[in-house]
């Protein structure tokens, strides 16, 4: 996760230091007109164009990392700590992302991962791969934000009921952790 994780995230020293700079190459020449995977935010708030974090996330795009996730994501043998880590790196550059190509890709994760999490029992809370879970539920929230507004509340609500359920379990590595996130 540490490289994508970073790589990505709009606020890391490099992408600071170069946000006023423009994307290097014409990715509408590349994926066609709108089907960008990263477009620079068109906000009056948002004035630093970001593009060489565009230019990243495209360049990702077009060396296929995009369908490999895709169809990491939905293997059935995958592990809940590998999808937080598949899914951290688009959170955080969330604001970047061109909805109308991204979102199809991510949208039947979020809505698993959060039916997942619900599902989850009390015996289950001692597994320590769940350990991932207010983890993955925080990209999740950032890619919410982006995506489906309506869920960032009961994202939010999730993660917090999740946080208690483990604070009061009988198991020490539970409460631990969930500390640890509070």
């Amino acid at each position: 996760m540490g490289f994508s994780f970073k790589a990505f995230n709009p606020d890391n020293e490099y992408h600071f230091k170069n946000r006023m700079k423009v994307c290097q190459r014409n990715w509408a020449e590349v994926f066609g007109e709108g089907n960008m995977h990263a477009v620079s935010p068109i906000s009056s708030f948002q004035k630093e164009p970001h593009g060489w974090l565009v230019d990243l996330v495209n360049r990702f795009a077009e060396l296929g990392g995009f369908s490999a996730i895709q169809s990491k994501l939905n293997s059935e043998d995958i592990e809940l700590g590998a999808i937080s880590a598949l899914v951290q790196p688009f959170g955080v550059c969330a604001e970047y992302l061109n909805s109308s190509v991204v979102q199809p890709m991510l949208d039947p994760i979020i809505h698993k991962m959060i039916k997942y999490v619900q599902n989850v029992e009390e015996k289950d809370l001692k597994d320590k791969r769940l350990v991932s879970i207010p983890e993955l539920l925080s990209g999740i929230k950032l890619l919410c934000m982006r995506f489906q507004p309506d869920l960032v509340t009961a994202v939010d609500d999730l993660r917090l009921d999740i946080l208690l359920r483990m604070l009061k379990s009988p198991h020490f590595s539970a409460k631990m952790n969930s500390l640890k996130e509070v």
